[in-house]
């Protein structure tokens, strides 16, 4: 059954046929990828064939629209992620409230970090398998560093020990602004 729809609190196939309905209307297009039916909005189709924008990256909310069904995420980014905030510390893998990174097309990174007291703190940065972070990926990641930064309202940036050169450096740089 499509998970599109799931938090509308109805059965199977009422989601089925509202499904139906907006496909027969348009407002919907079905797009097969590699045998796994999912829905589309036109126009979300339509800007992939605009011309591509500036490289940017995006820290993604575990709790965002675009994580809710970790079948499709996994099925689509081949990016496996579980919200680990109500697993005891001992059994958690990435952290309390990890936020996965997006860059142009792919999940490329997670991390954990806490606000208090005007502190914003960095508490562990992972990149995912084979991701080897270039000039531009790591000037996307100091503008959503800084992006992020200016919504939570910090004032200052703490960092752990352990992070890499460049990542520490686009950290470092988006802090100070």
């Amino acid at each position: 059954a499509s998970t599109e729809v799931w938090s509308l609190g109805i059965s199977a196939n009422e989601r089925k046929a509202i499904i139906s309905s907006l496909v027969n209307r348009g407002e919907l297009i079905e797009v097969d990828i590699e045998g796994v039916s999912f829905h589309a909005l036109p126009q979300v189709l339509e800007r992939l064939e605009s011309p591509p924008s500036p490289p940017r990256m995006i820290f993604v909310a575990p709790l965002d629209q675009l994580i809710w069904d970790r079948k499709a995420v996994q099925h689509l980014f081949n990016f496996d992620y579980i919200w680990e905030v109500y697993k005891p510390e001992p059994k958690r893998q990435w952290g309390y409230y990890v936020l996965p990174v997006f860059y142009r097309d792919r999940f490329v990174g997670r991390f954990d970090s806490r606000l208090k007291d005007g502190i914003w703190e960095l508490k562990r940065w992972y990149w995912e398998a084979g991701v080897q972070p270039d000039a531009e990926m790591l000037l996307a990641l100091e503008n959503a560093v800084q992006r992020f930064k200016l919504y939570l309202g910090a004032g200052r940036i703490q960092l752990p020990r352990g992070l890499d050169k460049g990542t520490r450096a686009a950290w470092q740089t988006a802090g100070k602004m």
